[in-house]
């Protein structure tokens, strides 16, 4: 008989407990708070941070004197990684504006064999895999370039001068690369500053391997230190 008691109240309790718990006064408080909540995250959303009392590039503005809103840059400031007092490595020439003769670092096997790769996929399309002009693009009609290995300059032949391409300071290859010629772009965007010398250097061992003057001007260079 005691336990049925204690089993009856028990029994109470929980029943109890559960209507408490579903009651509308017990669900008002958390129904209140998650509503608060959810109006201030919309009243956030609707600031439209985005539309502000700001200047646009390039637009007019009546507090600058020049009329202006975009600001000059100030003068002497380099972007980072834009810092170019090398004009050798960079620009191909020395410091009275002549095309180098010398590479600006080593051609090391590594370096040239960089080279190699990035003119398979920048250059071969035109020059083609030996040089010879014929790569795929210039089979489908565009304009062949010369041959790298036996053609005049094109650039030298415009200033009334004929030198082959096997004879050009590498500074000119490394400027043409860089600035582009003719029907060639520039591939100064594509092209890190580095890779530009390695295609260079890549083509002297191109042209070095099919013109023996080149090859025994290479080894004369090598025997007498030069890199």
């Amino acid at each position: 008989m005691k336990d049925e008691r204690v089993n009856h109240r028990d029994t109470a309790g929980a029943a109890s407990r559960a209507a408490l718990c579903s009651s509308p006064a017990r669900l008002a408080g958390p129904t209140l708070c998650l509503c608060v909540a959810v109006v201030g995250f919309c009243t956030g959303c609707s600031q439209q941070m985005a539309v502000q009392p700001s200047y646009r590039p390039l637009k007019p503005s009546d507090f600058f004197a020049d009329g202006r809103a975009s600001r000059p840059v100030v003068p002497g400031t380099v972007a980072r990684g834009q810092l170019r007092v090398d004009t050798a490595l960079h620009a191909g020439r020395d410091d009275n504006g002549e095309l180098v003769t010398d590479f600006p670092f080593e051609m090391t096997e590594e370096v040239l064999r960089r080279g190699k790769q990035r003119f398979d996929i920048f250059c071969s399309v035109c020059h083609g895999l030996t040089g010879h002009g014929d790569g795929r693009i210039v089979k489908r009609g565009f304009t062949p370039p010369p041959d790298l290995t036996k053609d005049l300059s094109r650039a030298f032949r415009l200033r009334d001068k004929d030198r082959l391409l096997t004879e050009v300071a590498v500074g000119h290859v490394f400027e043409v690369i860089t600035l582009g010629f003719g029907a060639m772009p520039s591939y100064s965007e594509q092209i890190p500053v580095r890779d530009r010398w390695a295609i260079a250097g890549y083509v002297r061992v191109l042209q070095a391997s099919q013109v023996p003057t080149v090859r025994e001007k290479m080894l004369h260079g090598r025997k007498g230190g030069k890199k």
